[in-house]
């Protein structure tokens, strides 16, 4: 036994300077100029995925590089560029919690309403996105009124309201196909008083005419058609829609 210990401890030494040999490589990092010149070039090129990973890389090894925020900001926009939206809230969410004075925030939160905005597709699917989008709308009204991003936010804003608007009148339509009168009727009188300047709300006071004429109610007919008229004036003063999408 003891003639084969010498044996035994030089295999193990050997183990053991191959280990070391073959274990992990020191990875080097690029200069934080190349990893920034690079990601701009493929944020410009639409490249985004690779954009933000190599934003991710100037971040992770340079903290404390003067551009942090700059960085931050592109790539929350990198995110929403590429149509990751819920990335692109989440960033830009971080953003505002990381910098609360940054000049930016007026765009910031507009951009978290445009990316939720943006996952309102059809009246028939869950109205958070466009509830979420009509909150920050407001919101930058509120808080920057002298934003040049709260005109645009008034026009977004009119916008998720409708689609809103449109929802609630999806419904009511529903119900009316289905013959369930009284709960068409309160979903009309829940749109009119919620969205009352949309043209979904014009659209169900139209029909709420109807029913009072249906029904031999000419105070309700009177009564839906003056508010048919209230409801001209006041789309007729709405900033008009606006179908850009842009997240600066």
């Amino acid at each position: 036994m003891s003639a084969r210990a010498p044996v035994m401890a030089i295999l193990a030494a050997s183990l053991a300077v191959l280990a070391t040999a073959c274990g992990p490589k020191k990875i080097e990092v690029r200069p934080a100029d190349d990893l920034y010149n690079e990601a701009r070039e493929f944020h410009q090129d639409q490249s985004y995925a690779a954009a933000i990973d190599a934003y991710k890389q100037l971040l992770d090894n340079y903290p404390l590089d003067p551009r942090t925020e700059e960085i931050e900001l592109a790539t929350a926009r990198a995110h929403y560029a590429g149509g990751s939206y819920v990335e692109s809230i989440a960033a830009f969410s971080d953003f505002q919690r990381m910098h609360p004075t940054s000049q930016d925030l007026p765009a910031v939160e507009y951009s978290i309403g445009q990316a939720y905005l943006d996952q309102a597709s059809t009246t028939d699917r869950d109205l958070a996105a466009a509830s979420n989008a009509s909150r920050r709308f407001e919101s930058v009204i509120d808080r920057f009124p002298e934003d040049p991003h709260a005109i645009e936010s008034a026009r977004k804003l009119h916008q998720s309201r409708e689609f809103l608007a449109d929802r609630e009148l999806y419904v009511a339509k529903f119900y009316y196909r289905r013959g369930r009168l009284a709960a068409a009727r309160v979903r009309m009188a829940q749109l009119v008083a919620r969205y009352p300047e949309t043209q979904a709300a014009g659209e169900a006071m139209e029909r709420i005419a109807e029913d009072g004429k249906d029904t031999d109610d000419p105070a309700l007919t009177k009564l839906a058609e003056d508010a048919q008229a209230e409801n001209a004036r006041q789309r007729e003063s709405l900033p008009p829609r606006s179908e850009e999408h842009t997240s600066e």
